[in-house]
């Protein structure tokens, strides 16, 4: 894949963050909300635990920062609406009023149902009348990619996102980043209604699998609150 294909572009400054990872900063994402983030229906709660495809469970409790998460980790790159090509990927179908779990899923381009995402909240009064809405998600697009750096080949990856419902400006949000195997990576994101996120792992070389992609809300103490339905991105040489 050539440089002008790849999901993200590398600092200007080429230098990586140290000591831990800043949050992304969004470029402009333009659109404004169209009054379709609210829907008719309010999306259902589901508890937060994830297990992931290591066999690996996240409890309630932990904070995400548990996660792996290199000292060096390049969390430069910004986020784009057209950062990647248009390819769609399918998210498991998690069990209603379960906890979330991930699982290996099967591209299925122009599916409608493709591109659902319910976000669970342990907030009881989020159905409450007066109280915010629960948030509701919508990830598509998932895309893993491998790109030739200059330090070398490194996986990249996008998603986009829409804000249904529940949409909060100044929310703490975490993107997750679940590869074939190993410890997962989670990376603090500013959000907007909607937009794509774009990032490259230069730790991890270009492994074929299937990478899960997700969001989540975070307390002040990065302990996670709710956790969208994981999307799946899959990479093959």
């Amino acid at each position: 894949m050539s440089p002008d294909e790849s999901p993200a572009k590398q600092d200007g400054s080429g230098k990586q963050a140290s000591g831990g990872v800043e949050p992304a900063k969004p470029a402009d994402l333009g659109a404004p909300a169209t009054g379709r983030e609210h829907l008719a229906e309010e999306p259902e709660v589901i508890g937060f635990e994830v297990t992931y495809a290591n066999g690996k469970s996240q409890p309630s409790d932990a904070p995400l920062s548990d996660l792996s998460l290199p000292s060096d980790f390049d969390n430069s790159a910004s986020f784009s609406r057209d950062a990647a090509p248009r390819q769609e990927s399918r998210p498991p179908q998690a069990p209603q009023r379960s906890p979330a779990t991930s699982s290996g899923g099967t591209p299925a381009p122009g599916s409608a149902d493709n591109m659902e995402g319910g976000v669970g909240t342990t907030n009881s009064t989020a159905n409450t009348p007066g109280a915010p809405a629960a948030p509701h998600v919508r990830l598509s697009t998932a895309l893993a990619l491998a790109q030739t750096l200059p330090s070398g080949t490194a996986m990249g990856f996008s998603v986009e996102y829409t804000f249904l419902a529940g949409y909060v400006p100044n929310g703490r949000y975490v993107w997750i980043i679940q590869p074939p195997s190993g410890p997962a990576v989670a990376l603090p994101v500013q959000l907007s209604r909607r937009g794509a996120l774009t990032q490259f792992v230069p730790q991890w070389g270009p492994v074929p699998g299937t990478y899960q992609l997700q969001l989540a809300i975070v307390d002040s103490n990065d302990r996670p609150q709710a956790m969208c339905r994981p999307i799946d991105a899959v990479y093959a040489r």
